[in-house]
């Protein structure tokens, strides 16, 4: 049963990354999704009440965090989701490895992004927004993957 939560929740990861990198816009249904994945691997996994609250903080305070960095039009509301979902599906004790590792993939799109505007200097202003679910993705993934989440 985890085996088929960590394929799904990563082809959610798969599909907001599709999304965001094609329309800027990462489907609530696919935060949602994540979410439910992340409620059923704890009780998959018989997750004890301690583990579940901090859990559930770790993705209260991505979420909080994320919602600053809204306010300030850092991030767009589907980059905050999807970060505090991801933050319940790699839990607690990887939550930290998760956002490193969306900084790090952040900062190669970033200078991609760059690189791509230099190149193309007349694209539309839609198309030069930086597509950070991508980079959100990529964390989710890779920490799921090299961690063994699920």
């Amino acid at each position: 049963m985890i085996e088929i939560l960590t394929i799904c929740a990563s082809a959610l990861f798969g599909a907001a990354a599709v999304a965001d990198l094609g329309w800027r816009r990462i489907p609530n249904a696919v935060c949602a999704g994540v979410a439910v994945i992340a409620l059923l691997r704890l009780g998959v996994t018989g997750a004890d009440w301690g583990n579940v609250a901090a859990d559930l903080a770790a993705a209260l305070a991505v979420l909080l965090l994320g919602a600053l960095v809204f306010e300030r039009g850092w991030l767009g509301g589907g980059d905050v989701k999807l970060s505090a979902a991801a933050a319940l599906w790699v839990g607690f004790a990887n939550v930290g490895a998760f956002l490193s590792t969306t900084a790090l993939a952040g900062g190669a799109l970033a200078m991609i992004w760059v690189g791509r505007r230099a190149c193309f200097p007349r694209l539309d202003e839609k198309s030069a927004t930086l597509p950070y679910g991508l980079a959100i993705a990529t964390g989710g993934i890779v920490v799921t993957m090299s961690l063994g989440v699920g």
